[in-house]
């Protein structure tokens, strides 16, 4: 068994001699521009720390234990979890509808579910 990082080939005698992997190449401008990316995302929440911090602890509590603030993290929930179910439903259905029937009862040679797309290419 060859040892990692190595790749064997026969030589024209038919001897297989190791060779050595060649590193992989880092894609310097893909992690530069995710890199830049990424901290343009953070910057939203490095503000709202910096504003928490300036603000004094009694103050932020204040503002997070207000009714207000669990009225909107429920609101959020609530809309976390249609948008999951709606999507679990439109993206299962166009799945269903791309991929054709993929099911054949046994023997028969007949598909197990009508597919819009099975009646759309069978013509």
């Amino acid at each position: 068994m060859a040892a990692t990082g190595t790749l064997t080939r026969p030589d024209a005698d038919g001897a297989v001699s190791p060779r050595r992997a060649r590193p992989a190449k880092r894609p310097v401008a893909l992690l530069t521009i995710s890199s830049l990316v990424a901290a343009l995302l953070a910057l939203p929440l490095v503000f709202l720390l910096v504003e928490a911090h300036g603000a004094g602890a009694s103050d932020v509590a204040h503002l997070i234990f207000r009714p207000l603030t669990w009225t909107l993290l429920w609101n959020t929930v609530r809309l976390t979890v249609v948008v999951t179910a709606a999507c679990a439903v439109i993206g299962t259905g166009a799945a269903w509808i791309a991929s054709g029937p993929t099911c054949r009862v046994a023997g028969s040679g007949r598909y197990l579910w009508w597919s819009p797309s099975r009646s759309l290419t069978s013509w």
